[in-house]
């Protein structure tokens, strides 16, 4: 595979190679694609999240922000013990 990259882009790659924490421009690559894939599954997972909650909403399952407070200031006081 063959990838074309601006300037601005290989000039990092160059970079980041020549602080000796990656032998080669291919190691520089597959890292940052592995972050990115890492950063697009977060993302499905808030995406996911945020529709349960619209769902909880649409179905009136909530409660008032006070009430959501104490629930989760009683739980931390809880695992903290």
């Amino acid at each position: 595979m063959n990838v074309s990259l601006t300037p601005e882009l290989e000039q990092f790659v160059g970079d980041t190679v020549a602080t000796g924490r990656f032998s080669s421009a291919s190691e520089v690559v597959r890292a940052s694609l592995r972050i990115f894939q890492e950063e697009e599954r977060w993302k499905e997972y808030a995406r996911a999240k945020i529709a349960k909650g619209l769902e909880d909403v649409a179905a009136g399952r909530v409660v008032d922000g006070e009430t959501a407070m104490k629930r989760i200031r009683k739980a931390a006081a809880g695992k903290s013990r």
